[in-house]
């Protein structure tokens, strides 16, 4: 059990993403102010408020916010994470994908990033970079759902290839013959 020792700065800031994780937002506000005062400018810091200001709707105090915290910490997982979804949440795809991406490099096993940088590409109209980036995910049978091949296969299906649509497609449809 974590406990909140006023003198440490870390405990702080997971109690308040944890909180935030619950969805409970006064929490991780509270959490947030007290931990504040103990580093005010730490990047972490900043990216609970962010969190916060993010899922409250505030999405340009969330990217002012965040973006103050990757000034600080560029190469940090946690700030990219978060400054990835204030991009996606002000409809900036490009940043959010670079954001995203700079966590995959830390991170390349998120199956789940991958899935979404996937999203953001398709958004920007690049079907073919999506489908590209969904990849890795079809060639692990733990990930390949039958759901995702047909989303792969749409998107395959939207760039041109269709000689790559079809096994995805015909594969999705014999997993989920009623889809």
């Amino acid at each position: 059990i974590l406990e909140l020792d006023p003198n440490q700065f870390g405990p702080y800031t997971l109690h308040a993403q944890l909180a935030h994780g619950r969805g409970d937002l006064e929490e991780a506000e509270r959490i947030g102010r007290l931990s504040a005062r103990i580093a005010p400018e730490h990047p972490w810091q900043r990216t609970v408020e962010g969190m916060v200001a993010l899922r409250r709707g505030d999405a340009d105090g969330a990217l002012a916010t965040l973006s103050k915290a990757a000034e600080a910490a560029p190469d940090d997982a946690q700030v990219r994470h978060a400054l990835g979804f204030a991009y996606f949440a002000k409809q900036h795809y490009a940043f959010a994908e670079q954001a995203f991406r700079g966590v995959l490099e830390t991170s390349p096993n998120a199956t789940t990033l991958r899935a979404l940088l996937a999203e953001l590409l398709q958004r920007q109209g690049r079907h073919g970079d999506a489908a590209d980036e969904l990849a890795p995910l079809l060639a692990d049978e733990g990930t390949a759902t039958p759901a995702l091949r047909r989303y792969a296969g749409e998107l395959e299906l939207v760039a041109g290839r269709i000689d790559r649509a079809l096994p995805l497609l015909r594969d999705a449809l014999a997993a989920q013959p009623g889809d």
